[in-house]
């Protein structure tokens, strides 16, 4: 029987978090014993203590331990121990830091969840035997077509379903996620009068998101010359959802979108898929690995320098690497074309996601611990 010992944050609300959760839940049902230790510091943003599920707690017992698995950013990982090291990480530009690819070289082996990750760990310089590619998975029986949608309202009374179209976006709000390309791409779009609403789930995980995200957003209403009460509806869903009601908010639209720079996988996504969406997404990184034209509206994307000018310690990360910016004509067509019903709907994605189960991962993954 394998023991292992497993750092990284399993309290919070980020994907991070989730994917901890999960990966750890799917390693014990395979009978490995394990210690999981908290990745202090990582997100300040907890879920509120009757959301966290205690199950983790009885985790905390020492094992007796040859291997540690570390979810976390390279440098984050301590000094090398008598232990074997393995870290699963992912990175959303085209290199990764230099500092990284030193600490490649340390660890037993880094796995990353697409290829894409993989290709920028080695062509920065890390050692291409070491870096192994294990895709994050999804619960097809949880996300799936037909589910009771969440009811949001208008302010007039309006329900959300009675939009024909109804876009979706999950994300954390970051420069990486592109929140505002999206919205720049909406207010240019949508008017009021369309039969179209778009649907955001932001996450604030830093104290100065709201405000930061305000300001963007008065900066873009004067840029494009329009408010956003003037473009599409937009249902903001700011508040924390329960895990058990995260499937009811994908059945509350039609299609899912992404506008972002980069992807080390997108969760978001992939449950959109099983839930049956119509899916519309940058033809970059992680999502070349599980879309393609057939299943999903796939927008070009160009290189441009990464950054990220209100957060510096992330800049310093992203210095001197390239991330995806999706093409916003492009985007703002696409998007045209769903809402004025012109778009030829793309064959469900779901088929595409099914083989992405937290089993499959756990099954993988610990074939690469034994390796």
């Amino acid at each position: 029987m394998i023991s292992l010992a497993v750092t990284g944050s399993y309290r919070g609300m980020t994907g991070h978090d989730h994917h901890v959760r999960s990966i750890v839940r799917s390693l014990h049902n395979r009978g490995i014993q394990i210690q999981l230790h908290d990745l202090p510091g990582w997100s300040a943003a907890k879920l509120p203590q009757p959301l966290q599920d205690p199950w983790f707690e009885q985790l905390e017992q020492p094992v007796d331990a040859q291997i540690h698995l570390y979810f976390c950013m390279p440098h984050q990982v301590p000094p090398a121990t008598e232990q074997k090291i393995i870290n699963y990480t992912m990175f959303e530009a085209d290199r990764i830091p230099e500092r990284w690819v030193e600490c490649s070289k340390l660890f037993d082996l880094t796995v990353v969840p697409v290829s894409s990750c993989r290709t920028a760990w080695i062509a920065s310089g890390a050692p291409p035997e070491k870096i192994k590619v294990c895709p994050l998975g999804v619960d097809v029986n949880r996300f799936r077509p037909g589910l009771k949608s969440i009811k949001l309202v208008t302010p007039d009374g309006r329900n959300a379903a009675d939009y024909k179209v109804r876009f979706l976006n999950v994300a954390e709000v970051s420069e990486r996620k592109n929140l505002i390309g999206l919205l720049r791409a909406w207010l240019t779009t949508t008017s009021r009068t369309d039969d179209a609403a778009l649907i955001l789930k932001p996450g604030f995980y830093s104290p100065a998101a709201h405000q930061r995200l305000a300001q963007k957003i008065g900066e873009l209403e004067q840029d494009v010359g329009k408010k956003m009460d003037q473009a599409g509806q937009i249902f903001w869903i700011t508040g924390v959802l329960a895990e058990n009601m995260v499937p009811s908010l994908y059945a509350s639209a039609t299609h899912y979108i992404s506008a972002s720079f980069g992807e080390g996988f997108d969760l978001p996504m992939v449950e959109a898929a099983a839930a049956g969406l119509q899916l519309v997404a940058p033809e970059h990184t992680a999502y070349l690995d599980y879309l393609n034209d057939e299943i999903a509206f796939m927008i070009p994307a160009n290189l441009v320098p990464a950054g990220f000018p209100d957060d510096p310690a992330l800049d310093k990360l992203f210095a001197g690497a390239q991330w995806w910016q999706p093409n916003a004509e492009e985007l703002c067509a696409t998007m045209g074309n769903i809402i004025a019903g012109t778009a030829t709907a793309k064959r469900s994605a779901r088929n595409a996601v099914t083989g992405l189960s937290w089993s499959s991962t756990a099954e993988l993954l610990e074939q690469l611990l034994l390796d």
